[in-house]
């Protein structure tokens, strides 16, 4: 299963595309474009003040790999899975209905084998994307949450185990649940420390706890690493760039809080957050002038 593949409309929806599978999903946003429109996104205040976009993606047909893939997790499941006569049959049916874009079918079959007892990782992680494109949030992080400590005992070679933990954090703060959702994270970032998404989601989450430091870290990482295709480039660099203006800000370090506005101010002259936080620069500067002064006069 390749890795996650993030399409935005910047700050309006988020879109992903797992590529050996046929799945509509819905996901949560980042707010991208608050930020450099003045908004939320690089104020000190709660993540859930932020606009959260919401997506869905069309199925598409299923493929040899696809169904490869299918075969391949079905196997898997027969060999090293939740097994049980109460819900056994209902796996193959599930997992092929599911994979091959009938969600719905698929959510009878799974949904059954669940209420039966069955706690099998790789029947978790479907549900929980089920839910996902249903926008029943809590749910869907529940079962993700609970699919990655699964799939990592149950299915330790599968792709998957290197990835669940970017589904489990997406879907966590979603729902707000930013401790959560940075457990996953961390996770998530040692399998692709590149990750921009996460990077973006876990600096934004350190900032609201206060934590600028580990922030103003994974800030500048997401600064650095290559931008998800179908990304407006600029606004995503501007919003960034206005997200370490605030955290430098509060940090004390008013000089790359000043280089971050201009590089904001270089695209958008116009833009009130970088603009404000310059004006706070300025004065901070000139109050610690006048403190300079009057020290030197005392003396």
């Amino acid at each position: 299963m390749n890795h996650l593949k993030w399409i935005a409309v910047l700050g309006l929806s988020l879109s992903l595309s797992l590529p050996s599978q046929a799945w509509a999903m819905a996901l949560p946003a980042v707010a991208l474009a608050q930020a450099g429109a003045g908004g939320k996104a690089t104020e000190a205040a709660p993540v859930t003040g932020t606009a959260k976009a919401q997506v869905s993606a069309a199925p598409r047909p299923q493929t040899p790999k696809d169904r490869a893939s299918t075969e391949r997790d079905i196997k898997l499941y027969r060999k090293y899975g939740h097994r049980s006569s109460k819900w056994n049959e209902l796996i193959a049916p599930g997992f092929e209905s599911f994979d091959g874009g009938n969600l719905a079918t698929a959510f009878v079959f799974l949904q059954r084998a669940y209420d039966r007892g069955c706690r099998d990782g790789l029947v978790l992680f479907r549900l929980g994307l089920y839910q996902e494109s249903r926008k029943a949030y809590r749910e869907a992080a529940g079962l993700l949450d609970l699919a990655a400590k699964k799939i990592s005992t149950q299915y330790p070679s599968h792709p998957l185990a290197k990835e669940i933990d970017s589904h489990a954090a997406r879907a966590l703060y979603q729902i707000d649940d930013y401790d959560g959702a940075l457990s996953h994270i961390r996770e998530a970032l040692k399998y692709t420390p590149d990750d921009f998404m996460l990077l973006f989601m876990g600096g934004q989450i350190q900032r609201t706890k206060k934590l600028y430091s580990q922030a103003r870290v994974l800030m500048e990482r997401a600064l650095a690493v290559k931008i998800p295709e179908g990304m407006d480039r600029d606004e995503t660099r501007r919003t960034v760039l206005n997200e370490l203006v605030a955290i430098t800000y509060e940090l004390g370090d008013y000089d790359a809080c000043a280089s971050y506005a201009d590089q904001v101010l270089a695209m958008a002259p116009h833009d009130r957050t970088a603009r404000s936080y310059k004006q706070k620069v300025e004065h901070e500067r000139h109050l610690q002038k006048q403190r300079e002064i009057i020290e030197r006069m005392v003396k």
